[in-house]
């Protein structure tokens, strides 16, 4: 199944927090997938760094970001990963 239809199905709001738990916090909402084993993985790159949060709109814990990396399969662009 291609990254575009399982996101359809089995996609879910994230909130990505810059400058977490501080006055100048913000965040914006994106459409994405989260495999409960520290990834979370978005249809294309997004603005986030190491040391920035993310956490499930539904709920559950704020985890911070600690690396990022490209899915390229081929010469294919499959996905924008992020691990926490």
């Amino acid at each position: 199944m291609q990254f575009s239809t399982t996101l359809q199905i089995m996609g879910c709001d994230v909130i990505i927090y810059k400058n977490y738990n501080t006055p100048e916090q913000t965040e914006i909402i994106i459409k994405g997938l989260y495999d409960n084993k520290g990834k979370f993985e978005f249809p294309e790159r997004i603005d986030i760094t190491n040391g920035n949060a993310i956490k499930l709109k539904a709920g559950g814990p704020v985890y911070r970001v600690i690396n990022t990396k490209d899915d390229i399969q081929g010469d294919e662009y499959v996905s924008f990963q992020v691990f926490v």
